[in-house]
């Protein structure tokens, strides 16, 4: 959710994880945790002062420093890329209670100006954060301590951003229409290659993104993204699994091809 205060505007997100919170403090600052539910690599040293990057594979690396303001509750990783180009220091802080053996996790990123400029950057922050701390809810509650497997496809395609999400969504067998009415956690029924599966929706944002978990295929998670510049998008399908088996790898490349062959078929 995007707040806006006399100093700029921030994005915060509040989310209840099954977990104990020293098992979600490792996943926040450790690089081999956080590839888990974050990007697709991470390096660097989850320590008071360490450097840590993270990229998704074709756009170079994103570095922070970590600074642990409170061991085990309050951790905040400090990105100063935008500052040689006159822009500002932003923050992600992550503050972290326990709840009756769960963790309450808050997340805020923090130093947006109020200006017009941010309007687009922040939309897609707010949508892409929404969803990576849902796929984090899952890895620490159906998949603690195992890998991720990355099944997935970026493809360029063209259109307006609601033609695309429209087409996405109908790729994996959901009606656009009935997924604005449809509320996360409710069950839906997933096209997954030519078969169709029960899931379970975990973010929708009308032409943003989707994701659904599917418990039949190991808890695996389907994550659908539009990134927009114009008239040109880039589009992220991203298949997240566990230690999966390779008939369930087979089925998820299936499912991936299946949705970059419905928008080039556009």
């Amino acid at each position: 959710m995007i707040e806006s205060n006399d100093e700029g505007r921030t994005i915060e997100v509040t989310i209840r994880i099954e977990a104990d919170p020293r098992r979600v403090w490792t996943a926040l600052i450790h690089p081999e945790e956080i590839e888990r539910w974050f990007p697709l690599h991470a390096r660097g040293e989850g320590r008071d002062g360490g450097r840590v990057e993270v990229t998704w594979g074709d756009e170079g690396w994103w570095g922070t420093t970590l600074s642990i303001v409170n061991d085990g509750t309050h951790a905040r990783f400090v990105d100063e890329a935008a500052v040689e180009h006159g822009g500002p220091v932003l923050y992600m802080d992550y503050h972290l209670e326990s709840d009756r053996g769960a963790t309450v996790l808050r997340f805020v990123h923090s130093g947006f100006g109020p200006e017009d400029r941010w309007d687009d950057f922040l939309d897609a922050l707010d949508a892409g954060w929404s969803y990576f701390f849902r796929n984090l809810k899952v890895y620490l509650e159906h998949h603690p301590g195992t890998p991720r497997t990355m099944i997935h496809a970026r493809p360029g395609t063209r259109g307006s951003r609601p033609e695309i999400y429209a087409a996405l969504v109908r790729a994996v067998g959901i009606d656009p229409d009935a997924l604005r009415e449809t509320a996360v956690g409710a069950p839906v029924t997933l096209r997954v290659g030519n078969e169709p599966v029960d899931a379970v929706l975990e973010a929708a944002i009308d032409g943003r993104t989707f994701a659904a978990r599917v418990p039949s295929l190991e808890q695996s998670l389907l994550f659908l993204e539009i990134e927009k510049a114009g008239d040109e998008a880039k589009v992220g399908v991203w298949w997240s699994s566990y230690g999966p088996s390779a008939a369930t790898a087979g089925r998820l490349a299936e499912s991936r091809d299946a949705i970059v062959t419905a928008l080039e078929a556009r």
